[in-house]
Parts: structure tokens; C-alpha cells; sequence
């Protein structure tokens, strides 16, 4: 079973009351003929977010991570099934974050939506 149309509405949802947000995260490739260090590969996710009130406080725990420096993010993707890297940048609140952890809705394995966890 698909949820793509489940999707489409939570993005349409989100869209109306958060704001765009982009996830970037830049990695190094290797040359695997000569080892040598290649291009750098970029992986970007677009979508939309909302600030969510609270967060999962076990997840801050283990984060070693706390509240007001590191919100948690309810966000829908642009494409469904799209994942925002661990380790992402992304801007929030006119600050640059870092996506420390990922928490995606996948009722069928795809996902759908996520709580995200940013910090500074």
C-alpha cells in the first residue's frame, strides 16, 4: 500500500503553516582506481517544517543535547520517501543547525514524515 497521497496532504498541510527548510550534507568521494580523494558528493533534501513545542526528552538525554539550543522539527519532505541526512545542515530560526537525530513516520516502510532533532 502506497501512501503517497497521505503524503501529498501532510505536505500541503505543512506548507500553509511552516517554513521551507533545506537539508545539506557534503561528503568526500574516493577514486576507487587510485584511493586518491574524488569530488565532493552533495545530497540535498527539500521540504517544509514546523517547531514542535517539546521533544522526546529521552532522545535529548542521550543527545546530551537540551531544548532551547536544539529543537525538534516535524518535517515533510518535498519527495516521497525522501530522507534528510544524519549530519545535515540546515538553517532554523536564522541559525545554522546540524540534524542530530532522525525519526521517520514509515507506516509502510516508506517514509512518510519525521521529528527531527537540530542543533547549533
Amino acid at each position: 500500500m502506497s501512501y503517497a497521497t497521505t503524503h501529498a496532504d501532510a505536505l500541503a498541510k505543512v506548507r500553509v503553516k511552516g517554513q521551507r527548510i533545506t537539508f545539506t550534507r557534503t561528503d568526500r568521494s574516493i577514486n576507487n582506481d587510485t584511493g586518491e580523494p574524488g569530488a565532493p558528493v552533495v545530497t540535498t533534501v527539500r521540504g517544509y517544517a514546523l517547531g514542535l513545542e517539546k521533544g522526546d526528552p529521552n532522545t535529548y538525554a542521550k543527545l546530551g543535547l537540551v531544548f532551547s539550543s536544539a529543537p525538534t522539527l516535524f518535517v515533510v519532505c518535498d519527495t516521497y520517501g525522501a530522507t534528510p541526512p544524519d549530519l545535515a545542515t540546515c538553517e532554523w530560526g536564522g541559525a545554522v543547525h546540524t540534524v542530530r537525530d532522525v525519526k521517520p513516520f514509515a507506516p509502510n516502510g516508506v517514509p512518510l514524515t519525521f521529528e527531527i532533532v537540530v542543533a547549533r
